[in-house]
């Protein structure tokens, strides 16, 4: 049952869009939470080692200057592992968000954690019809008030509030369960989804 999870909701913003080619994180927040409970929040600029790509500042504001001073990834590391330990992570388009995080952690030398990840972005894609999927799109359609995009905490905390939404609207069905979640395109019902994980789980 989710009650009885913590869930980590984490946003990165980036010089670029692929690490594949040297892209790095330049910014990252982190919010945790149990229920409808927060328990910490994070979020730091981050020295990239390398410049702004011009379509990246075009869209998320972060300019070379601001990071000049700003800690490496490296040095957050305490305080990100604190933040995702034994969470479910939780982000919109989250294949983004972890493979830029999965790089960072290679390059300092970490493995990324095995960690359940939930993506808002399949979520929408899988339960509602949207006339757009973005963050702030599906924000505007459900009412959820708008101050800041593409600033990674800003982002985390509508992220949430997307989250609580399709969760409420999930349970109007009957009662969720993590595997609801992380498989959202199936129709299975409660008992055969919990078999199914913990099949996997032994498996792994």
């Amino acid at each position: 049952p989710l009650d009885e999870l913590t869930f980590t909701f984490v946003d990165v913003e980036t010089t670029g869009l692929d690490p594949g080619t040297g892209d790095r994180v330049c910014e990252i927040a982190l919010l945790r939470i149990q229920g409808d409970r927060e328990l910490a929040r994070f979020d730091s600029l981050v020295y990239p080692h390398r410049p702004m790509h011009p379509g990246a500042l075009a869209v998320h504001g972060i300019t070379d200057t601001m990071l000049a001073g700003a800690p490496t990834f490296a040095t957050l590391l305490p305080q990100i592992h604190t933040l995702l330990q034994d969470a479910v992570l939780v982000a919109h388009n989250a294949r983004f968000d972890v493979g830029f995080l999965r790089h960072e952690l290679q390059l300092a030398g970490h493995t990324f954690p095995f960690l359940a990840v939930a993506d808002t972005l399949a979520l929408a894609q899988a339960r509602y019809s949207f006339r757009h999927n973005s963050l702030g799109a599906i924000a505007h359609e459900l009412g959820i008030p708008l101050t800041t995009l593409h600033r990674a905490m800003a982002d985390v905390c509508i992220t949430w509030q997307i989250w609580q939404r399709f969760v409420a609207d999930m349970r109007q069905e009957g009662p969720v369960i993590l595997a609801h979640v992380l498989y959202p395109n199936s129709r299975r019902p409660v008992e055969e989804l919990a078999a199914m994980v913990t099949a996997l789980q032994e498996a792994i």
